[in-house]
């Protein structure tokens, strides 16, 4: 389609040819390629317009299915070819007509084209999304762990630190946590400070969290299948 710098003039040129290169198109310039357009004058702006082969069915007077096919090019031209006559019928249903297209074109109340994928497309960015969180926050998890007192770790475990602290965290393991209240600075017998203090801590990710972005994960994709009509194990092929 082309018009010219004062957009007052427009026009459609459909050029196609014939298996054996004939023009199947009337005109001086039948058959001729028309990308990247015509006129070939810098004035002139081109735009390609789409072409859809379209399918229809309608059910005639004696309640019989027929369908229908035609060529839209843009908005405004359709080439009509008529009731086909090659349309697939079961014995169990001959008054039943099919297309031979595999899919739908569905138009909005505007008569523009509805796009089941393109409504998706905040879903997908909200699952990615989802996604990203969830893996996130079990990438921060931490542990459960123990303050250490250091002054309090008993001296006979070791001669250094690190020696000591080890020692230490594998008799915990076996269920014995060690004190020395003889060791200097400590209280007395029965008033010695515990080497653990302050109940520990507790840095895991709750399976709570989880649980809900899961939850929010999983309906997304039930939303998704709703508005397409797709059980959710063929969401991702699609």
């Amino acid at each position: 389609m082309w018009t010219d710098s004062l957009e007052t003039t427009g026009s459609y040129f459909v050029r196609s040819c014939n298996p054996d290169g004939t023009p199947a198109t009337d005109g001086i310039r039948a058959g001729e390629e028309v990308t990247p357009g015509f006129p070939e004058y810098s004035y002139y702006k081109r735009d390609l317009i789409p072409v859809y082969e379209v399918e229809w069915i309608e059910t005639d007077k004696k309640f019989v299915e027929q369908r229908y096919s035609t060529v839209r090019i843009g908005s405004e031209i359709y080439i009509l070819k008529g009731i086909d006559e090659n349309v697939v019928r079961t014995k169990d249903a001959p008054n039943k007509a099919t297309l031979s297209v595999n899919g739908v074109w569905f138009n909005n109340r505007g008569r523009e084209p509805f796009s089941m994928v393109q409504k998706c497309m905040v879903l997908q960015d909200r699952y990615d999304l989802l996604h990203f969180y969830r893996d996130n926050l079990i990438a921060q998890s931490g542990s459960v762990g123990d303050f250490i007192n250091l002054p309090t770790l008993p001296t006979i475990l070791g001669d250094d630190l690190s020696e000591r602290l080890m020692k230490w965290k594998a008799y915990k393991k076996q269920g014995m946590a060690l004190i020395d209240t003889s060791q200097e600075g400590q209280i007395g017998t029965g008033q010695a400070p515990l080497t653990t203090i302050y109940n520990g801590y507790d840095d895991t990710v709750k399976v709570q969290a989880i649980q809900a972005i899961q939850l929010a994960i999983d309906s997304v994709e039930q939303t998704t299948s709703s508005i397409t009509g797709v059980f959710r194990e063929r969401l991702n092929g699609i």
